[in-house]
């Protein structure tokens, strides 16, 4: 198997200011592509400390993904450390520097002299094209290894990387081997528990062989499959992810680019099914994570934040005495927001959370991560509730996410 390593250059990396997004990105795709990544490195803005990166990667790597570095001012210095790593003089490519040009002239900007830096690439070096900006990219081989650079920003890395390096990463690795990669995603289970119930996936002899990955109080499973034919690759994806939903069950919610918001909007078209929010401890979250998929005008009629005594008296007709007696963080509370959501909206179902999100509690019978979530339909009020752990913003985003999960599972025994 081929391996790669990636190289981030960048002071704002190492420094913590900005979270490296491109080497996941960069990853996920050569993992796709059957390409290993063993070694991730982040180095700051200095040429001894790029090129020394580089050296070592040329020692211990197929391939070298390099992003950042290749702006125009004297602090982008990946073209003069990778010259130097590979022993090679910087050449100024007057086809790259057309393009610079070009790009300035179609935005009616005058150039600067610094620009024309990025034009200079070690000699024998290819050209990236960058669609989007003004950093082109290049690409080389030294030795055994093909080294790619691509610019830091985000948005230009990913478009180059699918338009230029992937294709010929591809080319290079074509061994008739097929690879397929999927993403399984569960939640409403300790990474512990779910590694336990998959454990003989998750051997390297196995294929599909599975790796555990989480996110966001998201468990997602990278499976990976190899095969010499595409159909038995296919056969081979199909039987593993049928596998790891009877092993799992009810707690994996969906594929690849399925989100849990996704899924629920997708079943509540499916049912024709309309919903209303009233939420506390969330503040909206809820229904802000629904309003991220396409299409839910159709289907949210309205979220509401009730965050005080008050506005639960006022816009949900909760007794004010009762809210007194019991407090607001508890099982009836929370049926009787959602009731009164439904009801007030005419929703087909009305969803409701109430909880302490800390870092204190005003109330000694409720304390920090206490949460209700209540949902009621034409058949009556049903309630879960949670114990959860964390920082106020931890709490208040799995406290979302319960609530996405316990619709999902309501609306799945329709």
């Amino acid at each position: 198997m081929k391996t790669a390593e990636i190289i981030a250059t960048g002071n704002e990396l190492v420094q913590g200011d900005v979270v490296n997004t491109n080497a996941a990105h960069i990853a996920g795709e050569l993992t796709r592509l059957g390409v290993t990544v063993p070694y991730h490195t982040t180095v700051g803005d200095e040429v001894a400390a790029i090129g020394s990166a580089v050296e070592r990667a040329l020692e211990r790597a197929d391939f070298i993904v390099v992003t950042g570095g290749l702006g125009p001012t004297h602090d982008d210095l990946t073209r003069d450390a990778v010259a130097l790593a590979v022993g090679r003089r910087l050449v100024k490519d007057e086809a790259a520097l057309a393009e610079i040009e070009e790009h300035f002239r179609c935005r009616d900007t005058k150039m600067s002299a610094l620009n024309v830096r990025q034009a200079m690439i070690p000699e024998g070096s290819d050209i990236i094209p960058n669609k989007t900006g003004t950093a082109p990219g290049f690409c080389l081989a030294h030795k055994n290894t093909r080294i790619f650079c691509l610019p830091g920003v985000p948005g230009e890395m990913k478009r180059m990387l699918e338009d230029s390096v992937l294709p010929r990463l591809r080319e290079a690795i074509d061994t008739g081997t097929i690879w397929l990669c999927r993403h399984v995603h569960v939640f409403g289970l300790s990474e512990a528990l779910v590694s336990e119930k998959i454990a003989d996936m998750m051997m390297p002899e196995s294929n599909p062989c599975v790796g555990t990955m989480v996110h966001d109080g998201i468990i997602t499973l990278r499976m990976t499959t190899e095969s010499q034919e595409q159909g038995r690759a296919e056969l081979m994806q199909e039987k593993g992810e049928a596998e790891i939903r009877t092993l799992l069950g009810k707690a994996v919610y969906g594929t690849d680019d399925d989100t849990l918001e996704s899924v629920v909007a997708a079943l509540f078209k499916k049912h024709n099914k309309t919903i209303a929010t009233a939420e506390s401890c969330t503040g909206g979250l809820v229904a802000n994570y629904l309003t991220d998929v396409p299409g839910m005008s159709q289907l949210l009629l309205e979220g509401m934040v009730t965050y005080t005594l008050e506005s639960k008296s006022v816009f949900l007709n909760i007794p004010r005495e009762r809210i007194q007696e019991s407090g607001t963080v508890n099982a009836e509370i929370a049926g009787m927001m959602a009731q009164a959501i439904r009801e007030k909206t005419g929703a087909d179902i009305g969803l409701s959370v109430t909880g302490v999100a800390g870092p204190t509690s005003q109330h000694p019978g409720e304390p920090v991560g206490l949460v209700y979530v209540a949902i009621a339909t034409p058949d009556g009020v049903e309630h879960k509730e949670f114990h959860l752990k964390g920082t106020r913003k931890w709490i208040k985003l799995l406290a979302a996410r319960h609530a996405l999960n316990t619709l999902r599972l309501r609306l799945m025994s329709l």
